[in-house]
């Protein structure tokens, strides 16, 4: 994802006002791998605290100018932000613009920050390809909220203090002590229906990524079968709720790997060979994912989720054992701070 940041970013006045720490916190928020296309964001600080590398006391006073300043607003209990005029910059341009923003408020915890969002959409566009996305923000907040909008002020207190040890307090079993079986289905009985919108759900999950579910050679029953079986025993740990089928869609994305057959000199189209797998490093490491947003009050929360294997991912991590040191690494650095 691109983020547009205007030249005249360094000459307006409320960021000349601001220290070079809170300059920096901004330009993180409007960049950083959390942020999706509305500017609206669930970003847990002790994440964008440990992003920064800045001591505990510099950056709450940076959070703190941002906050009072206008130019960001935080639910501290959803661990939502906003940041204000992202869409000004960042328009939402076109129809496949507006099917990406509304798949991402599959994952996003109902806000009132999100009527700020709705607000602009309705004030400023009025565009015909807005509304399912329009539609969709509306079910996301209540009607008090949708008729109220703050200015300078936050949804709640912002930010309290980092988790001194994250993920002390795992919930559920531990990840590595999981079983996991790929011989039944998550859907069991005769109920039919219930399959089809798995099959459904697939295609649309993978359409709006201008895919379809043909063009992931080696998709078959079975491996729609393990996928569901494989997503039923994780939220069965970590989560309070029973897994739709957009969940089940997110954790094959999470977890497939395509193994690619040795192609043919004589015959290049064909791909019978083709084989998807679920590697066990790719699981435990979503499971971990899981269990440190369950930890955190967050069981099941894909922007969550999300956030935590982005972080794995950019730091090179692929195993449960590499996740493990380098939260033990991360603990103690914390300590020092």
């Amino acid at each position: 994802m691109y983020s547009k940041i205007d030249s005249r970013f360094w000459s307006d006045e409320k960021i000349l006002g601001l220290s070079s720490d809170a300059r920096y916190f901004m330009l993180y928020l409007l960049t950083t791998s959390h942020r999706n296309v509305l500017g609206c964001y669930q970003l847990p600080m002790a994440y964008a605290q440990e992003d920064l590398a800045i001591p505990i006391k510099r950056f709450d006073a940076a959070w703190k100018e941002l906050v009072d300043s206008g130019m960001v607003q935080y639910d501290k209990t959803t661990r939502v932000v906003l940041v204000k005029n992202f869409l000004k910059y960042n328009p939402i341009e076109n129809p496949k613009q507006a099917i990406g923003a509304k798949t991402k408020l599959q994952g996003m915890p109902k806000t009132a920050l999100l009527a700020e969002v709705l607000h602009f959409l309705e004030s400023n566009n009025g565009k015909e390809y807005l509304k399912p996305l329009t539609e969709a923000l509306r079910l996301f907040i209540t009607p008090a909220d949708a008729n109220h909008h703050t200015d300078n002020e936050t949804v709640q207190e912002p930010y309290g203090k980092p988790f001194p040890k994250p993920f002390a307090e795992p919930y559920g079993i531990p990840v590595n002590s999981m079983q996991y079986t790929d011989n039944s289905n998550i859907f069991v009985g005769d109920d039919a229906r219930a399959q089809a919108h798995v099959r459904e759900t697939f295609r649309e999950f993978l359409e709006n990524r201008d895919l379809v579910p043909e063009l992931y050679f080696g998709f078959t029953d079975q491996t729609r079968t393990q996928v569901e079986e494989l997503t039923r025993q994780i939220y069965s740990q970590f989560s309070l709720k029973p897994p739709t089928q957009s969940d089940v869609a997110c954790v094959f994305d999470h977890v497939m790997h395509s193994i690619r057959p040795e192609i043919s000199p004589d015959d290049p189209d064909d791909y019978s060979g083709w084989r998807i797998e679920f590697p066990k490093d790719k699981i435990d490491l979503l499971m971990y994912a899981f269990e440190a947003a369950a930890a955190t009050g967050s069981p099941g929360n894909w922007n969550y989720i999300r956030g935590v294997t982005q972080r794995l991912n950019q730091r090179g991590i692929t195993t449960l054992e590499q996740a493990e040191i380098y939260d033990c690494d991360r603990t103690e650095r914390s300590f020092k701070k």
